[in-house]
């Protein structure tokens, strides 16, 4: 359970916009294959305001709330699945 159950269908409805893939394609922030991906660095700050956050050192609230991350690492697992399926399926081209 979480606080912030209201972030859940806006990041459910960002997922199906393709908003995270677009960052991922298009921010090119990430300069080598190590570090976060555009999307996460995106999606911390997305949920930030989100949950009326006044600055980006109050993720810690977002980190304090086990049932959000717990929910938020099974969307990144989704979402890196997803990519690393996508990755294969262009080198395989």
């Amino acid at each position: 359970m979480t606080n912030y159950t209201s972030v859940l269908p806006l990041l459910e409805l960002c997922k199906k916009m393709g908003i995270f893939k677009f960052a991922d394609t298009n921010l090119n922030v990430r300069s080598s294959s190590q570090g976060w991906y555009d999307s996460q660095h995106f999606l911390s700050v997305l949920l930030l305001n989100f949950i009326g956050a006044d600055c980006i050192s109050d993720v810690d609230i977002l980190e304090a709330d086990t049932g959000l991350t717990s929910t938020l690492s099974n969307i990144e697992s989704s979402l890196l699945n997803k990519r690393r399926i996508d990755n294969e399926t262009n080198t395989r081209h």
